[in-house]
């Protein structure tokens, strides 16, 4: 090899050495790919876990505007597994299903008939709202609760309404609703609680759902 050739070959090996040095102080901006960067997840928290307008628009009665608010805090999960809501005297089993069973003037039984004795504490299942109260010739004393999931519960036939409970009372589990009785058609029959469940107008036998009661220690805090 002469000696010009020699001089190329050094300046050659010189330039790769350069570049070479160069890009290996460069930072690197290629992403593993077994181990990408993701997105970070948005909270759980910005995720709404309420009940919305379309909800509640669905409801039996319209509801008064200032207890909105407090009707769109209920979760919009429904409670699937609920406890009687007579609190003392009555066990899973002391009942039967008697929901679409035939009734005066072609109707079908839109609920459950839960006999007590007459006074006997009627008590919220879920978290709930009052929205309606008063009184028909069929249902005679009723209450109407909005619960979780876009539910509504009716409670009928009551022998009279909690004495502190006004449409908008907030309830939690095991509140007092008020007393079975026998007012309205229920008149000289045997005093029990109709109780019944809505959801978007439409009725839904709640016997199935009544699977379990309050425990000893929601008993005592609902007394308290």
């Amino acid at each position: 090899m002469n000696r010009s050739s020699s001089k190329k070959c050094f300046v050659f090996k010189i330039v790769i050495i350069i570049f070479a040095v160069f890009f290996a102080a460069r930072p690197s901006y290629v992403i593993n790919a077994e181990s990408p960067e993701i997105p970070a997840a948005k909270p759980i928290s910005s995720i709404s876990s309420t009940l919305t307008d379309d909800e509640i628009n669905g409801f039996l009665f319209r509801i008064d505007e200032d207890i909105k608010k407090d009707v769109l805090a209920l979760d919009s999960e429904y409670v699937e597994r609920l406890p009687i809501p007579i609190l003392f005297g009555i066990s899973v089993g002391d009942f039967t299903d008697n929901w679409g069973e035939a009734r005066p003037g072609g109707r079908a039984h839109e609920g459950v008939d839960i006999i007590a004795s007459r006074g006997e504490l009627v008590v919220s299942p879920t978290d709930a709202v009052i929205t309606k109260i008063g009184y028909d010739k069929q249902g005679g004393n009723f209450v109407i609760s909005a619960n979780p999931g876009g539910e509504q519960f009716y409670f009928a036939h009551l022998d009279r309404v909690a004495e502190n409970l006004s449409v908008g009372s907030i309830l939690k589990t095991g509140g007092l609703i008020g007393y079975v009785g026998d007012t309205g058609n229920a008149r000289g029959k045997s005093s029990h609680l109709h109780f019944g469940i809505y959801r978007k107008r439409v009725a839904y036998n709640p016997f199935p759902r009544l699977s379990s009661e309050f425990s000893t220690e929601e008993k005592i805090g609902a007394l308290e």
